[in-house]
């Protein structure tokens, strides 16, 4: 059975149950997915109303892309979920690119649900924010991850692209956190 087909509960359970099978790569998607169904939900409160025509073509397209990183991020929990299932054997370098994937897709979804929160629907602006710090959690959750399991990766090519894709995706998280810090003292 998929992580994804438990509920909420169950889920719960397993990640504090002790074993390394979830564990933060897995609590990181999961916060990400549940970041990119908000700026969904944001976009479908914004698309199809009178008041919102103008941005409607950019709701929709921002809607699609938080959709595609909302499965990206269910499919890589799993990922990371079955890359523990036999601790003995466990690759660093996929326990490494794993994470790094989940905190860039989760960088995209804040991106989205920042612009949702800019041009969609006022009532789902609450939504777009929560959806938005959501998806920086997971990133920089997933960053986190990156930074214990690069411990054990050893020198060389993939250490050293590693190491800079974390690097900019932190600059990112960092960028969007003040864009969101920006946007909470204009907007209470």
């Amino acid at each position: 059975m998929s992580l994804w087909e438990l509920r909420v509960t169950e889920f719960l359970e397993q990640l504090g149950a002790g074993s390394a099978n979830p564990a933060a790569g897995t609590a990181a998607a999961l916060t990400g997915a549940c970041g990119a169904a908000l700026a969904v939900m944001t976009a479908n409160l914004t698309v199809g109303r009178m008041r919102f025509q103008a941005v409607a073509a950019e709701a929709e397209q921002l809607r699609d892309q938080a959709r595609s990183e909302l499965l990206r991020l269910s499919q890589l929990g799993e990922e990371d979920a079955a890359l523990f299932s036999d601790p003995d054997r466990v690759s660093m370098s996929a326990a490494t690119r794993v994470p790094l994937d989940i905190a860039a897709a989760a960088v995209r979804v804040a991106e989205a649900a920042h612009r949702l929160g800019e041009i969609g629907n006022p009532v789902a602006k609450g939504d777009a924010r929560v959806g938005m710090l959501l998806s920086l959690a997971a990133a920089e959750g997933a960053l986190a991850v990156v930074e214990v399991n690069l411990a054990f990766v050893p020198e060389g090519d993939f250490r050293l692209e590693a190491l800079a894709r974390h690097g900019k995706l932190r600059e990112e998280v960092v960028r969007l956190r003040d864009a969101t810090q920006g946007s909470s003292a204009t907007h209470g």
